[in-house]
């Protein structure tokens, strides 16, 4: 009975502590899941519809020469594509102490930048594990795709679209907040 007590009484006093801590969370207006299936599409259609400005914040994005048809491969079209249109296109992505990741990642922000894509890498001190997209400040996607044909075609993954300016704001301001520590 002491036990039931105790736990009780620390339940709600970590209860107070969150409402007095005025802890407030962000509203999504609208959020969907994103199975492996629906990714590609969904991404594909923000791509294309964005008018202002995108950021991907990605861990692996790999560009596969050798299968231009590819998934990954469309997305750098895309994103070129939206650059072209006057869509503010910003990549961040990872390098680290994995030499082959890091030289994937190099060689498709070198494909960016030369179309005139703003590409930004972390340092190889820390690792950029998050696959995050904003779009327009608006949609927010953050979920566990890489950007790879085998996160984009053979793994089971899930991913979150979340239609929330507020959320959407938050995340630029993280991935700016990285890109800023590496000037």
């Amino acid at each position: 009975m002491a036990q039931k007590f105790k736990i009780l009484f620390i339940t709600f006093f970590l209860l107070f502590l969150l409402q007095q801590a005025n802890i407030c969370a962000l509203t999504a207006e609208n959020v969907e899941l994103l199975t492996s299936e629906k990714y590609c599409k969904t991404i594909n259609s923000l791509f294309n519809s964005a008018t202002k400005s995108i950021f991907v914040a990605m861990y692996s994005f790999k560009y596969y020469s050798q299968y231009p048809k590819s998934p990954s491969n469309i997305f750098v079209n895309a994103l070129i594509e939206a650059k072209k249109r006057g869509v503010d296109v910003t990549v961040l992505l990872d390098i680290s102490r994995d030499e082959k990741s890091t030289k994937e990642n190099q060689k498709t922000g070198k494909i960016l930048s030369k179309k005139g894509v703003k590409v930004y890498y972390d340092s190889v001190e820390t690792l950029t594990h998050t696959k995050t997209i904003v779009i327009d400040s608006r949609y927010t996607i953050i979920g566990s795709h890489n950007w790879t044909y085998s996160g984009l075609s053979k793994n089971n993954e899930l991913s979150v679209l979340i239609n929330s300016d507020e959320l959407a704001k938050e995340t630029e301001r993280y991935i700016i907040g990285i890109i800023s520590t590496k000037k």
